[in-house]
């Protein structure tokens, strides 16, 4: 028999045995012979102990193979944002700031081609990580400084694999692999309680490729297919946050600025040239859902009680309830506004600016439809300009019977909370989630399931000095799986945030960083929304 060399180490669903002889790998790594090693790894990190298989050396270096364990360790994303933060060496970038530290003889000598004793080295580091791994990461911006944090590996997966026999004595189990393996097939020995050895080949990534490979080997009585057992671990965590001192605030910006009803956080992030950026509150369609005012003007009114961040210059933010009436005062009196910038319902009246913020389909007029063309003084402030727009009532009888057309009116905005008034921009999300310090319980309304149950999160958050802008990633179980409401504030109170107020979550989280996201939205792609919250990007709504 030819000599071999036998080795305990890793397999994850990232690696794939295809056909026999034919592994896959790492996006990092090629498969010229290394297939084996990363296999070994990755029994590793799926079952937390090793198992045997056979390799007959390595044709990879220490850095390389570094790099291929991170991604198999679901660190795949965090290695591609560090590629374009610290593009000289991203795994030392990442290794140097992760608990526990990878093996020493990685850091010091990268290019050397990796031996048995680096992979026992690396098997014994991996083992630890499925306990607790974790890593944070700052870089500072003109604006802005950039938090990156991730803990814990990649969950286990659909894995299934081939048990071909099971108790075998060692040797015969070793002759047994060694024939297999010499085969092209991806064989291993896995250690029961009592001494013996199982014989396996696998794991494949799915049931339908260990179906193929159960109909392509030799038939042995009692064979059949399983899924492998996976070691429990903590799931896994990535967040990103951008910080910004008090009294720098942020812009928002409108996807109808760029001729869309709704775009994506990249798209407008590149559009106003923005150093960070971030999704903000909810919406439905083109239309935001909830108080929304940008620079002192109102752009849509309140929904319920729920929850806002207020932000003005040199100024505090304000946490606590959005909600705002509107009152529309003309020369001959005044009267309640049931809608901003949307068409109202029957017995409703809305004022529509002229440039419609957030443009939806043409829609014909409706029977009893009154319309009014004014010009809208918004507030007191004498730097806001007066607004064209139209006062559009439905139902009868008309309350605009009596209105010019062309007439001045005055937008006044009575706030629940007196301590919202002069804001330049008031963005109501919801629900509060920490208060004085404290995690918040109330719904707001929201549904359980929204609450209760793991998703991506949005967060703005103050410490006292700064305002974080939090996106937890999340529905990514070799990434992040992301949190519950009560989790997020834990995590928020844990950065030391006193007051936070939960944003749009789920496939509109995003968060931008210079040139691209740092976020990884879940389904794999942006999520078009109509407005983003933008640093360093002029503001000229109405230009």
């Amino acid at each position: 028999m030819k000599k071999a060399t036998f080795c305990f180490v890793f397999l994850f669903a990232t690696l794939c045995f295809l056909q026999p002889g034919h592994a896959g790998s790492s996006p990092f790594l090629s498969s010229n012979g290394n297939g084996a090693l990363l296999a070994m790894i990755s029994d590793t990190a799926r079952e937390g102990v090793p198992l045997v298989r056979r390799a007959e050396g390595f044709n990879t270096t220490r850095g390389e193979i570094l790099m291929s364990v991170f991604d198999l360790l679901g660190w795949g994303h965090e290695l591609r944002v560090l590629q374009r933060i610290c593009p000289g060496d991203p795994v030392a970038c990442l290794s140097s700031g992760i608990r526990p530290s990878p093996p020493e003889p990685f850091f010091r000598s990268p290019r050397e081609r990796i031996t048995l004793e680096d992979v026992r080295l690396l098997q014994e580091w991996v083992s630890k990580c499925r306990a607790s791994l974790i890593w944070d990461f700052s870089v500072a911006g003109q604006a802005l400084q950039l938090k990156l944090h991730k803990e814990g590996i990649a969950m286990g997966s659909e894995a299934w694999e081939v048990r071909l026999e099971e108790r075998l004595e060692e040797s015969d189990g070793l002759r047994k692999m060694e024939g297999l393996s010499e085969a092209g097939w991806p064989a291993a020995l896995r250690k029961t309680p009592d001494g013996f050895f199982d014989l396996i080949v696998g794991p494949y990534p799915s049931f339908l490729e260990a179906s193929r490979a159960f109909a392509a080997l030799p038939r042995i009585a009692g064979m059949h297919m399983a899924p492998p057992p996976f070691l429990p671990a903590p799931p896994p965590l990535f967040w990103a946050a951008l910080v910004s001192e008090n009294g720098f605030l942020p812009e928002v910006r409108l996807a109808s600025e760029i001729g869309k009803s709704r775009a994506t956080l990249s798209e407008l992030a590149q559009a106003f040239e923005a150093e960070g950026g971030i999704n903000g509150g909810f919406f439905s369609g083109p239309v935001p859902i909830g108080t929304l005012v940008i620079n002192g003007i109102p752009f849509h009114q309140s929904y319920g009680d729920r929850s806002a961040v207020g932000l003005a210059p040199d100024r505090a933010p304000v946490f606590g309830n959005g909600a705002f009436e509107l009152e529309m005062e003309t020369e001959k009196g005044s009267f309640r506004l049931d809608r901003l910038n949307e068409f109202p319902l029957d017995g409703e009246i809305s004022l529509v600016f002229e440039r419609s913020p957030f443009p939806g389909p043409e829609r014909a007029k409706s029977e009893g439809e009154k319309e009014i063309p004014v010009c809208v003084k918004v507030g007191t402030s004498v730097s806001i300009p007066p607004i064209p727009g139209r006062l559009i009532a439905s139902g009868e009888p008309s309350r605009l019977s009596d209105l010019e057309p062309g007439s001045r009116v005055s937008l006044r905005t009575l706030w629940r909370d007196p301590s919202f008034q002069e804001n330049s921009l008031v963005i109501q999300a919801g629900p509060a989630i920490v208060r004085n310090s404290q995690v918040n319980g109330e719904s707001e309304a929201f549904k359980d399931s929204t609450r209760l149950e793991r998703h991506p999160r949005s967060m703005v958050g103050w410490d006292g000095d700064s305002l974080w802008w939090i996106v937890v990633d999340g529905r990514d179980p070799s990434h992040s799986m992301g949190l519950t409401l009560e989790e997020a504030a834990g995590l928020a109170i844990s950065l030391g945030l006193k007051e936070v107020l939960n944003l749009d979550g789920g496939g509109s989280s995003s968060l931008w960083w210079k040139d691209s996201l740092v976020s990884s939205p879940s389904g794999g792609s942006e999520r078009p929304i109509p407005y983003a919250i933008l640093f360093k990007a002029a503001s000229d709504v109405f230009k």
